[in-house]
């Protein structure tokens, strides 16, 4: 009976310890058309945390348009700002698709590899996005998503 108690006193402690952290995974979408350059962009973001730290966020953006030259500069645009992040932050995994006149992009953010105080230091406003640690909160990463304008649901 003792080595029963035990071995529960145990189990009890290293659930105290280590803590019983919520997965938490979260959509948040906005739609935006851009009627005089004639082109429309979607973005949905899935935001992936444990307790109140982000671990991961993917984001997948498509412009639809007939305009072959607004394609060419999003794709552009998309493929030298997610590279550059990466090679400046870490983390970031991207995939830039045309299809059927459409260009969808997937980013996908790993925050376990991304140097969060680098880009806090190179954008001062991320300092109210992130706790003591320098790592980036659930809730800041939702009111930030929102503030542009996404809507979030869990």
């Amino acid at each position: 009976m003792k080595k029963y108690f035990r071995i529960l006193l145990v189990i009890i402690m290293v659930v105290t310890i280590t803590g019983c952290k919520k997965s938490v995974v979260t959509k948040c979408s906005s739609t935006m058309t851009q009627n005089v350059s004639n082109y429309t962009v979607k973005r949905e973001y899935t935001v992936y945390a444990k307790g109140d730290i982000v671990k991961k966020i993917e984001i997948k953006e498509v412009i639809d348009t007939k305009n072959n030259t607004i394609r060419a500069y999003f794709e552009k645009v998309n493929k030298d700002k997610y590279e550059e992040q990466n090679k400046l932050y870490g983390g970031t995994k991207y995939d830039v698709n045309v299809k059927d006149k459409v260009l969808t992009t997937i980013i996908s953010v790993n925050y376990s590899k991304f140097d969060m105080n680098k880009y806090v230091k190179d954008n001062s406003v991320m300092k109210n996005y992130v706790d003591k640690t320098g790592k980036l909160t659930y809730k800041g990463a939702i009111n930030m998503l929102e503030m542009d304008g996404l809507k979030c649901e869990k």
